[in-house]
């Protein structure tokens, strides 16, 4: 099931998860694909890699908030970047606003101080992945490799815990819920998103993104390229970098309208401590077709592959 179908039946809430019994998200296609999904699945129901069957008790999956005040959340995937991260952190500052920024772990090595930068700012900093791969069809290895590599790495450099969990495209494979969840994360997923094709202007994504805008609103923003982050000379990274900066520039003009509207802005935490238990979320699904689903198809550079008979040890229950 794709993140806008699920989207749909959640009506735009938070929806609540057992993950050790969680259903398989983004099986696409017929043939090897499903069957190897299915395997996984099978092999999962006994807690892969963990041997803790049953221990991952239960995790949030979030795609707005139900709160009674004109509040939301801005997000930003795929950074640190050099080109990007840096203007979007000048915008926030000039407005007094904190993001949850969602850090791809291969980034967060090779630009460490643009993350300090952004942790130093006060933002909330999330997972998302180590090298942003579609875990909706990856293997056992490289489904773990992602999910604890690119939590290991930011933690180790912000010094920081981390809350929340982002999935590539909002796809995953059940094993892959699993596996967050056994990290002791939220999977965090969005109700609006800021790269939408066709709309690639600073004007049209501001139209568009306000015109979806609700109180418990999560806007889903860029200051990365994805994938496109190891090819970014091919076709499909430069359509990703036009839809970044217009995302960007249209950001003060955005903030400023939303602003007008009585809105606030706040990390996806300090959201979620607005909650109204009981009300349903008035949130309309963003049905906007997928526009990161043309990242460049890439092999990995030899410092982002994973290392063979690498394992990555599952945390300590103790120390979440």
């Amino acid at each position: 099931m794709e993140r806008r179908q699920v989207l749909k039946a959640a009506a735009g809430g938070v929806v609540v998860v057992g993950a050790s019994g969680a259903a398989g998200w983004g099986l696409r296609g017929g043939g090897p694909i499903v069957d190897r999904a299915g395997n996984l699945e099978n092999l999962d129901a006994t807690g892969v890699g963990s041997g803790r069957a049953g221990a991952f008790g239960i995790r949030r999956v979030i795609y707005s908030v139900p709160v009674d005040e004109t509040i939301a959340s801005l997000t930003f995937d795929d950074g640190p970047d050099p080109q990007f991260t840096p203007r979007v952190l000048e915008i926030l500052a000039d407005y007094g606003i904190k993001a949850t920024f969602n850090v791809m772990g291969y980034n967060a090595i090779h630009h460490a101080d643009i993350l300090m930068e952004v942790v130093a700012a006060g933002h909330e900093i999330g997972n998302h992945t180590w090298s942003h791969l579609d875990l909706s069809t990856i293997g056992v290895a490289e489904t773990a490799y992602e999910i604890r590599r690119g939590r290991q790495v930011i933690e180790d450099l912000t010094k920081q815990k981390i809350r929340f969990f982002r999935p590539p495209r909002g796809e995953m494979s059940g094993l892959a819920i699993r596996y967050v969840a056994e990290e002791g994360n939220d999977i965090l997923m969005w109700s609006i998103t800021g790269s939408v094709p066709g709309r690639e202007h600073p004007k049209e994504v501001n139209s568009f993104v306000l015109s979806k805008l609700e109180p418990g609103a999560i806007v889903d923003f860029h200051d990365g390229i994805g994938r496109g982050t190891f090819d970014p000379t091919s076709l499909g990274a430069k359509g990703l970098i036009a839809r970044r900066t217009a995302e960007i520039e249209g950001l003060p003009r955005l903030i400023e309208t939303a602003m007008g509207r009585g809105y606030e802005f706040m990390t996806v935490s300090e959201l979620i401590t607005h909650e109204v238990p009981g009300k349903l979320p008035s949130m309309t699904p963003d049905d906007s077709p997928n526009a990161d689903r043309d990242e460049p198809a890439v092999t990995n550079p030899p410092d982002a592959t994973i290392p063979t008979g690498t394992t990555i040890a599952a945390p300590d229950p103790a120390s979440s």
